[in-house]
């Protein structure tokens, strides 16, 4: 039994190692949300029962400079169409197509809230983008669109797709952000911190080798036990 549950530690503990090594990897995609791996231990039984949750605390904003950046601070999620369907993204670095939409570094649609967003018609990006802290986009001064930020009251409906993108599972409760906070010229990085995900890493990799060890010392002693036995 308890070289059952040993087994059973190291296997979680190797889903946890891959988690902390997915948040490392991240450090750099622009607002990224840091996963943390729970183990729960179940009493009177050789099994061990993992869950993921999602760190949605603020990363830090990066001043670029580049009117097509633009960082959200406080709630809310960018809103994207792709070929599929609607997803959300923190990740706020756009990029004016060749059709004038409005995309992000994937190349898909940055929704507002009357559709997709097109900056021009000629595909060349307009000399004035302005972007307010409502999310309010003026061209040239000129109104052109509101960018469609929406939020959930219950985070773990968010399911994480890659490309930064979550899907909200159709039991949320999916709203608009009337009072958005948006600061054009800026980025939201990481929520990640490299230093503590560096340490965990670590701490795993002295764990994982001592309950080798140990395996190792219980397997040597099982032998040794068995060759015993057969002498008599």
């Amino acid at each position: 039994m308890e070289l059952e549950n040993i087994k059973n530690t190291m296997l979680a503990n190797l889903t946890k190692n891959e988690v902390v090594a997915n948040n490392l990897a991240n450090v750099q995609t622009n607002g990224y949300r840091k996963d943390t791996l729970f183990i729960e231990y179940m009493q009177n039984e050789l099994t061990i029962k993992s869950s993921i949750s999602t760190d949605f605390s603020q990363g830090r904003l990066t001043d670029t400079h580049n009117p097509l950046d633009i960082a959200l601070q406080g709630p809310g999620f960018f809103t994207i169409e792709t070929q599929d369907e609607e997803y959300y993204t923190r990740d706020g670095h756009f990029a004016v197509g060749n059709s004038g939409e409005l995309l992000t570094s994937s190349g898909d649609y940055i929704m507002g809230l009357s559709g997709r967003i097109y900056l021009s018609t000629d595909g060349n990006k307009p000399a004035d983008i302005s972007i307010n802290q409502q999310g309010d986009i003026y061209l040239d001064k000129e109104y052109l669109d509101t960018l469609k930020i929406v939020d959930v009251a219950n985070k773990e409906a968010l399911k994480k797709i890659g490309a930064g993108y979550y899907s909200i599972d159709p039991a949320g409760d999916i709203t608009l952000v009337e009072n958005a906070n948006i600061i054009q010229g800026n980025l939201e990085e990481s929520n990640v911190n490299p230093i503590n995900e560096m340490i965990q890493l670590i701490d795993l990799q002295r764990q994982y080798e001592s309950l080798h060890r140990t395996i190792r010392s219980i397997d040597t002693a099982l032998g040794k036990a068995a060759n015993d036995i057969s002498r008599y």
